[in-house]
């Protein structure tokens, strides 16, 4: 796997002021990325959450370790710390189905639906690594819940069957189509991000949707997953792939999703194969693909290499296509001019 080094820039919100910090960072990783080889997610640069985010099960610990610590009761007495911006309520339908990071006032809003699966709700760190290095002042970042995230015990305990976990991927897309809506109904910018399984989330959201947002960055998907890949994620197992392309049994317990049982092993990979099974190469056939920005790495070793056919396919439909040299996990510099592909300069951080 390609390592690299960068630059962490670690951005706090505090009474509207951004104050930024560099310190030495290591090498991008994908959330999902924990084959043989690859490298543990590192920070490139954090959004400070929201003194009260959304998304309530999203953890504190997930704060950068620059954000000053609570006030004590004396402090608050005798000082009133300036107010931050107020997120307009949200309508009952996705109420506590996303979290806030960054300029809640921004016109531009980057919605991020992260790999995996897993079930839990990555942080503010842990996204700005798929989506590269946004302004702070200028965008508002919002991670958005997936079925398993937003109610883990459904997955944990017991087995699901494969059908109820197509139908908790019809969930998870119905909550993403519902914060996009959601977001353009404010007159905002909207581009919304998948990376691993998000990137497949974001294919079924424009195959049941259409093209609704402003732009798309994909990463690490595949249009046609192989049904010797899929299927076998159907029954609770998991593959992967030797350079890209030769497949391969893999060990579930390493592949990068539950984690908190076998039983959520095995329903991750289950998630994972309801939308993989799918044939987007049809059902993205009649949608204009102009403002999507594809990547895909030439020796992915957890969904492989995109073929001949389906990169054809996505330059056929006016996709832009990146492929970079290396694994599931995406260099940072790729990210970055992927993410640049969509968002304007002075929305970025270089």
């Amino acid at each position: 796997m390609l390592t690299l080094t960068r630059t962490k820039l670690v951005t706090v919100l505090s009474a509207g002021i951004v104050a930024a910090a560099l310190v030495a960072a290591g090498c991008g990783s994908d959330d999902d990325a924990t084959s043989s080889g690859s490298s543990s997610p590192a920070t490139s640069a954090a959004l400070a959450p929201d003194p009260d985010p959304v998304a309530p099960d999203a953890p504190d610990a997930e704060a950068p370790a620059t954000t000053a610590p609570p006030a004590t009761t004396e402090a608050a007495t005798t000082t009133e710390p300036a107010a931050e911006p107020a997120e307009p309520a949200a309508p009952t339908g996705i109420e506590g189905t996303y979290g806030s990071f960054g300029n809640l006032d921004a016109d531009t809003v980057v919605i991020v639906t992260q790999g995996g699966p897993v079930t839990f709700l990555l942080g503010p760190e842990e996204l700005i690594e798929e989506v590269g290095l946004l302004n702070p002042e200028q965008v508002q970042l919002v991670s958005v819940h997936q079925a398993q995230t937003l109610d883990p015990s459904r997955f944990i305990a017991a087995d699901i069957s494969f059908d109820e976990a197509k139908a908790a991927d019809a969930e998870s897309v119905a909550m993403l189509a519902d914060v996009v809506a959601y977001f353009k109904g404010q007159g905002k910018t909207v581009h919304v991000v998948g990376f691993s399984f998000g990137a497949f989330m974001v294919q079924d959201l424009l195959a049941t949707q259409g093209n609704a947002a402003d732009g798309y960055l994909i990463k690490v998907g595949r249009v046609d997953m192989p049904d010797e890949v899929w299927t076998e994620f159907s029954e609770g197992r998991a593959v992967g792939f030797v350079d890209g392309v030769e497949i391969v049994k893999f060990d579930i317990a390493e592949a990068g999703m539950g984690g908190e049982t076998p039983e959520a092993d095995r329903n991750m990979a289950r998630l994972a194969a309801g939308l993989g099974h799918k044939r987007y190469s049809q059902l993205l056939a009649d949608i204009d693909m102009a403002n999507v920005v594809y990547v895909y790495g030439d020796i992915d070793e957890q969904v492989g290499r995109l073929s001949e056919a389906e990169v054809a396919f996505l330059e056929g439909r006016s996709a832009t296509v990146i492929e970079y040299q290396g694994g599931h996990a995406t260099p940072a510099e790729v990210t970055q001019d992927a993410i640049a592909r969509l968002l304007p300069p002075e929305l970025l951080l270089y």
